[in-house]
């Protein structure tokens, strides 16, 4: 409301478009009052892609013959949105600086924290039985934004519970550093084989953190299988998919390790990972394993020998060129995404000790269609291809004492190994927890939405939180755990990644409007693209609820 303000002052612009981050597409609008009327426009529950956005708005000059543009971007500078770390800021900075006009990137940062907010988040839903029947053990976590919680504790806050309609209430005193409560029990009427809830904390300055589903099923044993010529990289692997539990809150795993010559005779209807270690898998063997990953399974494969086949590949991928490092200089990984997927940060909220990993021989990887890590000089060491409903992982080493310690320093194998089993085995569920973002909903005809709350009209729902019925699964979405993140970049690290671009960057708060207005004035002629960020700062009566991408231009 404050951008369609200014913009009624200071004049219609000559041409007005606008990117929104939930389809990257750019389209014109004609009249101003539609920034706050379209759906488009409206907020969403899903995280912002800002070079995503960039890569839309470069294309759009690139195609439209436009005499001058001006980027504006608008965003409080979370720095999951901004992926600083990606490879295709490159491309985006080359891009503009090859266009054949002068483009300047105007940044108006809200960056002020949100004040008086609380998040709440459901980190683990299990289901458990004992002699007085079913109940589920749920895991919450209260965060504190803002200065919601001042210096001290705060009173104590009614954190209401929903299953299947029967409500309870939990007081929770949240101090500086949040609050935490672990395995709170909550019985399930017999018979109940799936369902779903959520938790809800009362309204305060952002509503769309204020309340996190969950849903429930059969609980199902965790399996994988191994494949591999090797015993003692089978041992490895299947201890890594599952290692020995003695709590019997938690439902062990299983891990069947077979030679490459036995694959064909195992059961993958009951799988949800495969481990591939050795050559890839040819013909028979490579048309099971499609089928297995294209129903939902997941792959991860590792190179074995030396001498590799790179004709032979699988979902588009496979190996080449084998290498050794220097004997006191092994490769190191120095870039990952670590704001979400398989190398996201561990649940204590520390990342992933990739930078621990040494690398002493690796293979090319060729034909990936996403690169999660890289080593320090460029190469790429954990790629990811998407193959129907399952993913396909590769890695550009193995587990080999020779060829890296994987195995020795443990954390990242382990976490890389259970994060890509429950991914697989959610095909086999009867209920699933993800992110707004995640492809299912948006790729399923047959969609039904099961909570009776509000919610907004008009919107896809897969940009929206909430809980869904797709076929026999019971499915519940929220925002993406990144978007509870409270770090923001500095204006060095925009002014360093946008080198060589003429930009800008004026800092804002979100009850004024006064700097956008002076900067918006200077602004008569040509082509202006504004993108408003998914950020919980603009385009709402209540200023700190998410909004969606949207870019505008004059």
């Amino acid at each position: 409301e404050q951008l369609v303000d200014v913009l009624e002052k200071t004049g219609r612009p000559k041409h007005l478009v606008v990117v929104d981050s939930g389809s990257s597409k750019p389209w014109d609008v004609t009249r101003i009052a539609e920034l706050t009327e379209l759906a488009e426009t409206s907020p969403t529950d899903g995280a912002a892609n800002v070079p995503a956005l960039m890569e839309a708005t470069l294309e759009y000059f690139k195609v439209n013959e436009v005499g001058r543009g001006d980027v504006w971007i608008c965003s409080d500078l979370q720095r999951n949105n901004w992926q600083l770390d990606s490879a295709t800021w490159e491309a985006i900075r080359a891009g503009f600086q090859a266009l054949p006009i002068p483009i300047r990137v105007r940044i108006l940062a809200y960056d002020r924290l949100v004040e008086n907010n609380l998040a709440v988040r459901v980190s683990a839903v299990r289901r458990t039985a004992d002699n007085e029947g079913d109940a589920l053990a749920i895991d919450i976590d209260v965060q504190s934004a803002g200065e919601a919680a001042g210096d001290g504790v705060s009173d104590p806050i009614p954190l209401e519970i929903v299953v299947d309609g029967a409500r309870s209430v939990l007081p929770v005193s949240v101090g500086q550093s949040g609050f935490a409560v672990r395995s709170y029990e909550i019985p399930l009427p017999p018979g109940a084989s799936q369902g779903w809830g959520k938790v809800e904390l009362p309204h305060d300055a952002n509503l769309r953190d204020n309340v996190f589903y969950f849903s429930y099923g059969q609980p199902v044993r965790p399996q994988a299988v191994v494949v591999s010529d090797d015993v003692s990289a089978a041992r490895i692997l299947s201890l890594a998919a599952a290692p020995p539990v003695h709590d019997a809150e938690f439902k062990s795993a299983e891990a069947i390790a077979v030679s490459s010559t036995e694959f064909p005779s195992v059961n993958l209807r009951t799988t949800g990972l495969v481990l591939w270690h050795g050559p890839l898998p040819r013909a028979g063997q490579s048309i099971r394993l499609q089928r297995f990953v294209e129903a939902g399974g997941q792959v991860l494969f590792l190179p074995f020998r030396r001498a590799v086949e790179p004709a032979v590949q699988f979902a588009g991928l496979g190996w080449s060129d084998y290498e050794q490092a220097a004997e006191t200089q092994p490769w190191r990984c120095t870039r990952w995404r670590d704001q979400d997927g398989l190398l996201r940060f561990l649940e204590s909220g520390e990342a992933l000790p990739m930078g621990d990993l040494q690398v002493r021989a690796r293979w090319n990887v060729n034909g990936s269609e996403q690169v999660l890590a890289r080593l320090d000089d460029g190469v790429p060491f954990v790629t990811r291809n998407r193959l129907g409903r399952g993913d396909v992982f590769c890695l550009a080493t193995s587990v080999d004492r020779a060829h890296s310690n994987l195995a020795q320093q443990g954390v990242v194998l382990f976490a890389v190994v259970q994060r890509l089993l429950d991914r697989g085995m959610q095909r086999l569920a009867s209920s699933r927890m993800t992110h707004v973002g995640d492809e299912l909903i948006t790729t399923s005809p047959g969609w039904q939405r099961l909570d009776l709350t509000s919610h907004d009209r008009g919107i896809s729902p897969g940009l929206q939180a909430g809980v869904f019925r797709v076929e026999d699964l019971v499915v519940a979405r929220n925002r993406p755990a990144s978007e509870d993140l409270r770090e923001r970049i500095a204006a060095t690290e925009l002014t360093q990644r946008l080198r060589g671009l003429d930009v800008s960057l004026t800092h804002d708060s979100v009850q004024r409007s006064s700097s956008l207005v002076n900067e918006i004035w200077r602004l008569f002629a040509g082509l202006a693209i504004l993108a408003l960020l998914a950020e919980a700062v603009l385009c709402l009566p209540d200023a700190s609820r998410k909004s969606r991408s949207i870019m505008v231009g004059s």
